[in-house]
């Protein structure tokens, strides 16, 4: 069986198991401590991106080796996904990547100010998906593809932030709020981070130091039915 190496944080791990979920194709995970990286890990990947240990033990470092990877391997399985327009949905499933930065520095802001400021270019990014989306139930009709396996993470993390503070990224995208709705609605996104997701997602980006935390402390609401299977 196949065993993604990760950090249960990292968006890159939730793409990775995402495209497991959605295509059935069972895996394990191995999850690090950021406090205590192994020297193995580090000297295989040293951007700290996931590692795919394959089930004949060759290890994979890298967010799209891994990707190529299990689109050979597992094509069987992944042709159950709408593969419609391959090369030209690229450019988005790399707009989802920039992202998965852009949220985090976003989502890390000490007050309100910070977060508007560092939040432009993943702002940006909503606004280009935005523009992209029709009227379908996913990004391209009413089966899933890679662009929607991409966007997972950081849909998800919206979803989170908005039930938990009441802030809501996407207020001024009602396409993307339809598409995120959709999307959770499939599960995929609680089922593929760890069971205590949302212990580490609260630690990291809703703690004391950020505005989101603050705005936590003031909300008390539950989100763990939007965060991880039980």
């Amino acid at each position: 069986m196949n065993k993604i190496v990760s950090f249960k944080i990292c968006p890159c791990f939730q793409r990775i198991s995402a495209l497991f979920e959605a295509v059935g194709v069972p895996y394990q995970a191995e999850f690090l401590n950021l406090n205590h990286i192994p020297k193995w890990f580090t000297d295989i990947s040293p951007n700290l991106e996931p590692v795919l240990i394959t089930e004949d033990g060759k290890s994979i470092p890298n967010l799209y080796p891994i990707l190529q990877y299990l689109l050979e391997k597992h094509k069987e399985e992944i042709s159950s996904l709408d593969l419609r327009y391959f090369e030209e949905n690229d450019e988005w499933c790399k707009l989802a990547d920039q992202q998965y930065i852009n949220q985090c520095v976003t989502m890390r802001s000490n007050d309100l100010g910070a977060m508007i400021e560092k939040g432009k270019e993943y702002i940006y990014g909503l606004h280009q998906m935005e523009m992209r989306l029709a009227d379908d139930k996913f990004f391209q009709g009413d089966t899933l593809s890679l662009v929607d396996i991409a966007w997972i993470p950081v849909l998800h993390r919206a979803a989170l932030v908005k039930d938990r503070t009441g802030y809501d990224f996407l207020d001024a995208f009602p396409g993307l709020q339809r598409w995120q709705g959709e999307l959770m609605d499939t599960q995929i996104p609680q089922n593929s981070v760890s069971i205590d997701f949302l212990a580490v997602f609260e630690e990291y980006y809703l703690n004391s130091s950020t505005y989101l935390g603050k705005l936590q402390n003031k909300s008390g609401r539950s989100l763990h039915y939007l965060c991880c299977k039980e």
